[in-house]
């Protein structure tokens, strides 16, 4: 059975692993049910276990926010496999994600998975560092982003304004039957 600060240090991992994004330590500790400090520490024991364990991954602490990233050591490696897959054409993975952007958007990275009925972590990060998608802050949500295309995508396309994507208005008509 696993002890319960353990079983905390797992969570915190799955949380700051899921979101993709720094989190603010106060965020942290509320969910967590535990004081800021005590969230601090866990934290750093978190990134002690990357460390000694020689792991790909580490831990970010900017401010009072903690971010998931991968380890410097490996930095060249991801750099790497990065730039190989942003060569290749787009999967229907990437196509399905980047569609549901352009005709629904602006989304949040919750309605995309509440209409693809899977985890979106991977296609928006990958879509966005290939400057086709782009996030701004959710008007009314705070720490929360919006999901749209970008300049780069229509001018990919040889397009002016997002309203000339095929069938676009049919889709938009359609928008409310998804969210």
């Amino acid at each position: 059975m696993i002890k319960e600060k353990e079983r905390k240090k797992m969570i915190l991992e799955g949380i700051l692993f899921v979101s993709g994004s720094p989190q603010p330590i106060k965020r942290l500790a509320k969910f967590l049910n535990l004081k800021l400090a005590e969230t601090r520490e866990l934290a750093e024991e978190l990134l002690k276990d990357y460390q000694e364990g020689k792991r790909g991954l580490s831990l970010i602490f900017l401010d009072d926010k903690i971010q998931l990233t991968t380890s410097k050591e490996i930095s060249s490696e991801i750099e790497n496999f990065l730039s190989e897959s942003f060569s290749q054409e787009l999967s229907p993975v990437l196509l399905e994600t980047l569609s549901i952007i352009a005709y629904f958007g602006p989304l949040s990275r919750s309605q995309i998975e509440e209409i693809r009925g899977v985890n979106s972590y991977y296609p928006l990060r990958v879509l966005s560092l290939r400057g086709l998608i782009e996030k701004k802050e959710h008007p009314t949500i705070p720490n929360a982003y919006l999901y749209q295309i970008s300049s780069e995508f229509l001018a990919h396309l040889g397009l002016n304004r997002k309203e000339e994507l095929p069938d676009y208005e049919e889709f938009r008509k359609k928008r409310t039957n998804y969210l």
